[in-house]
């Protein structure tokens, strides 16, 4: 939250790639990451980490709903569909 508030985006990014997957807030970190990269216009490293977090998470549908609305985000609509029922199996 620190470097956030001071505008250093990619340390707060760097900080919560560093949370373990069996971290209880490992899912809610990468989201927020995924976020502030696509906030940074780096949509495509967003996408990147999630898909990487979902291999190491896959019970958890925030990771599929912020993948999803990048997805949408970049015209692919059929593409965040299906992510989108990826995340409800």
């Amino acid at each position: 939250a620190v470097y956030e508030e001071s505008g250093k985006y990619e340390l707060a990014v760097n900080n919560f790639k560093k949370i373990p997957p069996v971290s209880q807030f490992f899912s809610e970190a990468m989201v927020h990451a995924a976020y502030l990269k696509k906030g940074l216009g780096k949509s495509e490293e967003a996408v990147d980490m999630l898909t990487a977090a979902i291999k190491k998470k896959q019970d958890n549908p925030q990771l599929f709903a912020m993948l999803a609305s990048l997805q949408d985000d970049k015209g692919q609509t059929v593409k965040a569909i299906e992510t989108l029922k990826q995340g409800l199996d």
